[in-house]
């Protein structure tokens, strides 16, 4: 039953404009689920999380101003290379989606597909990133942020083992 989800939604996207909150969306196989929200999405920030999408979401999130957070898990999709291609680095966040997939050769192994996609070299990602970190938050860049950017450099230069305990966003 998708109502009591649609409904509980609305209400979080109701509070995200109403205080000026972004808001993530987690939205596995939801294309046609989110159809009834971008018209109440405007003037929100918003990352869709985990993206495993269409072109056609992209497109839609990108639109409306959204951002898109690429798991290793969408490197086994399909589509994985159009989206990748389409995605402007400006929209686009990494993340490891731990404890499942935090391994940093996991998140080395998604940035190095999509450099070569992109056609740029992988060390210019992590400034890429640290660039826009905050962005979707109306906020400058925290020490934890700082702390991402930096572990990220380890994990691109040297395949470091380093753990991460949860999910993050880089």
């Amino acid at each position: 039953e998708l109502e009591p989800q649609k409904s509980v939604f609305a209400i979080h996207v109701e509070l995200a404009s109403e205080l000026s909150r972004p808001i993530i969306i987690h939205a596995v196989k939801a294309d046609e689920w989110l159809q009834d929200f971008w018209n109440r999405l405007k003037n929100i920030k918003f990352v869709i999380h985990s993206f495993s999408g269409s072109i056609e979401l992209l497109k839609q999130t990108l639109k409306k101003g959204g951002y898109v957070s690429f798991s290793p898990s969408i490197i086994r999709k399909n589509n994985f290379a159009e989206l990748a291609k389409y995605v402007p680095t400006s929209s686009l966040m990494l993340e490891s989606d731990g404890p499942y997939q935090g391994e940093p050769e996991n998140i080395r192994h998604l940035a190095e597909k999509i450099a070569n996609y992109k056609n740029i070299k992988i060390e210019e990602l992590p400034q890429m990133f640290y660039n826009k970190c905050g962005i979707p938050y109306d906020s400058v860049p925290s020490q934890a942020e700082i702390i991402f950017k930096e572990s990220l450099d380890i994990i691109l230069k040297s395949g470091s083992q380093y753990k991460f305990k949860e999910s993050i966003y880089l």
